[in-house]
């Protein structure tokens, strides 16, 4: 969603992440520290501390704007400094219905062991009914990250090599 930054009011991109039934017990560093979760079918989402203190109108009992109408904010959560501290935590399948959106663009699992990996992504992807690719989350974000590195990198090197100039 896009929501106003307290710092400057710019509007900023921030994510909101839709959860199953069993998502808060796949992310146990998700802890509440005010209010309480969102019930199933209802538009309600908890906010990390993170976006609380960074964006505007995200206090327990304030109303956002995600599409198809306002949702109530009822419960402010940490996870140990992480990014999801800068998420907002809805149920999937009411996030999903108000996007208008049948199918998930990432899924989280908990596997028995770090061994069952293989076996795993091979049961996934030699399905010819699934066309999904596998990755341990670790990978998910190195992946999705990957371009910011070569986009900071030259920002970087343009600005110091203007600053050099000018010196």
């Amino acid at each position: 969603i896009n929501i106003d930054r307290k710092a400057d009011g710019a509007r900023t991109g921030l994510v909101v992440r839709g959860v199953g039934p069993q998502g808060l017990e796949l992310r146990p560093e998700l802890k509440l520290v005010e209010g309480r979760w969102f019930k199933p079918g209802l538009r309600e989402v908890v906010v990390g501390t993170g976006a609380q203190s960074e964006f505007a109108g995200l206090e327990v009992g304030d109303r956002v704007t995600l599409r198809e109408g306002e949702w109530t904010v009822v419960g402010s959560f940490v996870s140990g400094g992480t990014a999801n501290e800068s998420t907002l935590v809805t149920d999937a399948d009411t996030l999903l219905s108000a996007y208008q959106r049948t199918l998930y663009n990432s899924v989280r699992v908990r596997l028995e062991s770090p061994a069952a990996f293989a076996a795993f992504r091979d049961a996934l992807t030699t399905n010819p009914a699934v066309s999904v690719n596998v990755m341990r989350e670790t990978d998910f974000y190195r992946q999705a990250t990957q371009g910011l590195g070569t986009l900071f990198l030259v920002i970087t090197n343009v600005v110091g090599g203007i600053m050099a100039l000018g010196a």
